[in-house]
């Protein structure tokens, strides 16, 4: 008997039953942003949903020795009946919602940016990566992350961190530059 064939059935078996699981279908991503100091970066936080979404909410944790003045802006799929509002309970920890302002309207599409977490960076932030990632830090009543359909619904979704890189003042580029200024 060939086993090959079999395994790869069953591997295919897996990946589709994983891949139409609810929790997977929905899902909050935070992408990456990179940065000089003194700099102000975005990164994007997306949302890839199978049906309609109205509202969502996370709440992260952020290296507040090389971010500061946290905030949020609106991304595409907020749409002109969304609201969006932030909220730093504390250094390193940043709250972000976007909801209708009246009724549940859908958000404009399934997929995409729902909204970007903007810092500034520090003059005096190290290089490297710092992590963007979700809390439970803070009031325990509040979720870590929520997502509501157009009914009202909460929608079970799976979710990702994202980082910030702090790049080198210097660096190769710039000083191949310096030659001809």
């Amino acid at each position: 008997m060939n086993v090959k064939p079999l395994l790869s059935m069953l591997c295919l078996v897996f990946l589709y039953s994983i891949l139409s699981c609810p929790a997977f279908a929905q899902m909050i991503d935070i992408g990456d942003a990179s940065g000089n100091h003194g700099g102000t970066v975005l990164a994007p936080v997306t949302l890839t949903a199978a049906s309609d979404m109205t509202a969502a909410f996370i709440r992260v944790n952020y290296s507040a020795t090389a971010l500061e003045n946290p905030s949020a802006a609106a991304g595409a799929l907020a749409s002109s009946g969304h609201a969006l509002d932030f909220h730093s309970p504390a250094p390193g920890q940043l709250n972000v919602m976007v909801c209708p302002s009246t009724g549940a309207p859908a958000f404009t599409a399934q997929s995409g940016v729902l909204f970007y977490l903007q810092f500034d960076i520090k003059s005096g932030a190290a290089p490297g990566d710092y992590s963007l990632t979700y809390t439970t830090a803070g009031a325990p009543a509040i979720p870590t992350t929520n997502l509501v359909n157009t009914a009202g619904a909460l929608v079970a979704h799976s979710t990702s961190p994202g980082k910030v890189t702090v790049m080198n003042r210097f660096t190769s580029a710039n000083a191949n530059w310096a030659l001809y200024e």
